[in-house]
């Protein structure tokens, strides 16, 4: 049953008295449960709530005609953080202020490979050969993508200056990767 009186037409300082009136008062759920069934219902019919046609073309209409300056398309094409943006991103976020922190259960080898040098240094790595195997020659192309590692040259647990070095990185392709390491080869 609707509450108060929906038939009767409110003038707009009859509404404004009213809400003056509720301000400061609880709302209705302060300090009750909500029943699960009531907040599965609430979960479903956002999840459910997709654009219908209609909706995509009222959008469409109230866009077209909007006019963008090239440099604005350009900025929109290619948004792109650079490397310092990135790393000051990266510390914003970094240990006690995350808000996955677990009090540093991490080990220090986890952490660097999770490290933002790291991710440069594989890319790098990756680009300089062309997303190639180095050993058996496996290339990433579209539709096929083989699992490309970084394999240092030099121990990453002994040389730890030449960690992040591109020259001491190769490409190599899971299978081989574990050949590598499986026959004691570990630095090539």
């Amino acid at each position: 049953m609707p509450r108060g009186n929906p038939g009767v037409p409110k003038t707009a300082e009859h509404r404004r008295n009213l809400s003056i009136a509720k301000m400061g008062s609880p709302g209705y759920w302060t300090g009750k449960k909500m029943p699960a069934s009531a907040r599965l219902a609430m979960s479903l019919a956002g999840k459910k709530k997709r654009l219908t046609k209609e909706h995509k073309a009222k959008i469409g209409t109230a866009s077209r005609g909007r006019v963008v300056s090239e440099a604005t398309r350009a900025k929109l094409r290619n948004r792109r953080h650079s490397p310092e943006t990135l790393k000051k991103m990266s510390e914003a976020q970094r240990g006690a202020k995350s808000s996955s922190w677990q009090g540093g259960i991490s080990s220090v080898n986890e952490r660097i490979r999770l490290s933002l040098e790291f991710r440069q240094w594989r890319a790098s790595v990756f680009m300089r050969d062309g997303y190639t195997c180095q050993k058996c020659g496996v290339k990433r192309q579209v539709g096929s993508q083989p699992e490309l590692h970084p394999h240092h040259i030099k121990s990453f647990a002994k040389y730890l200056d030449l960690r992040f070095v591109v020259s001491n990185g190769l490409t190599l392709c899971k299978e081989c990767h574990k050949e590598v390491h499986r026959n004691g080869k570990g630095n090539l």
